[in-house]
């Protein structure tokens, strides 16, 4: 098992700890040795608590390479992938990589069942190459990719309830918890084929966008302009209406997918301007021209999506 960046980095302290103890044993607990057995014994258990901030630095610097089946699943299947040039393909598994490695991916089955490591790896590779290109898509003109407080990716194997909600429904967002809850089914099919099928995937990570792009620009008044936007697209009736013409679906059809009434209506207009794009420009070139703003990305330049890049 390759070891991963925080474990390397603390792989000599723990060398040193054993010289250290062994001359301090050697010593009768005496002398210098003890106090250079604690520092480096202080110095192991910061990089320890500080493990997935190490392991997150290491992997922008040095993304970790796709396995052949989790790329070829792109290839195979994420229709914004296949058309994108080769420098931006490479791009975008990188960011794959860092989403899969940077995020826990959960199936739910009962606690006697399995322990958490076992229940993690329940998670098929598909699902999660579903969820991580539908994040990286959405974020792609961003200039580099970061992390979200959205970080545990529950993966049902049926439309569920919840607290929050008690009808049955598809996907959720739990933003206390930093949880995302989505259908497996539901998920794999509008990944599979997002212009027949409503992508939940697009619409919870779109969601996630504005909600992270909102908060940035409260705390940060330097943040990009383009995330501070995502508030200010109008989602009148007509608009709505007008979204139905681009895709074909009425409002009902997406809510039955979903399974909740309540609609986030940027997070629809944003799966509509990712999948849609020709249809979304005619119908709404106003919009479509906001959504590039926002996005950083113009979905009409199949090979080289991202603007300004």
């Amino acid at each position: 098992m390759k070891l991963q960046p925080f474990q390397m980095a603390i792989a000599p302290f723990g060398i040193l700890a054993l010289i250290f103890f062994y001359l301090t044993m050697k010593a009768d607990g005496e002398g210098i040795w003890t106090l250079f057995l604690v520092g480096v014994v202080v110095i192991a258990a910061v990089i320890y608590v500080m493990s997935p901030q190490i392991n997150w630095w290491w992997w922008q610097r040095s993304p970790p390479p796709l396995d052949e089946q989790t790329a070829s699943i792109l290839a195979d299947y994420c229709a914004f992938y296949r058309p994108l040039s080769p420098e931006l393909k490479q791009r975008f598994r990188n960011r794959v990589a860092l989403f899969m490695r940077g995020n826990e991916f959960m199936r739910p089955v009962h606690p006697s069942e399995m322990d958490a490591d076992a229940l993690r790896a329940r998670v098929p590779e598909d699902l999660k190459v579903a969820v991580a290109a539908a994040a990286v898509q959405v974020s792609f003109g961003q200039p580099s990719f970061s992390t979200t407080k959205f970080e545990h990716i529950i993966l049902y194997p049926h439309p569920f309830p919840s607290p929050q909600f008690a009808a049955v429904h598809t996907c959720e967002l739990y933003e206390p918890d930093g949880v995302v809850m989505l259908d497996a089914d539901t998920l794999m099919a509008g990944f599979n084929q997002p212009r027949q099928i409503f992508s939940i995937g697009l619409y919870e990570m779109a969601r996630i966008f504005k909600m992270e792009g909102m908060r940035a620009s409260k705390t940060d008044p330097s943040v990009t302009s383009s995330l501070a936007r995502t508030s200010t697209p109008n989602f009148d009736a007509a608009t709505l209406e007008t979204l139905e013409k681009v895709s074909g679906m009425t409002r009902k059809q997406i809510v039955a997918v979903v399974g909740l009434d309540d609609l986030d209506d940027f997070a629809v207009a944003a799966y509509h301007f990712f999948t849609f794009p020709k249809e979304f420009q005619s119908f709404l070139p106003d919009l479509y021209q906001l959504f590039v703003n926002i996005f950083k990305q113009n979905p009409l330049d199949a090979e080289h999506p991202v603007v300004n890049y």
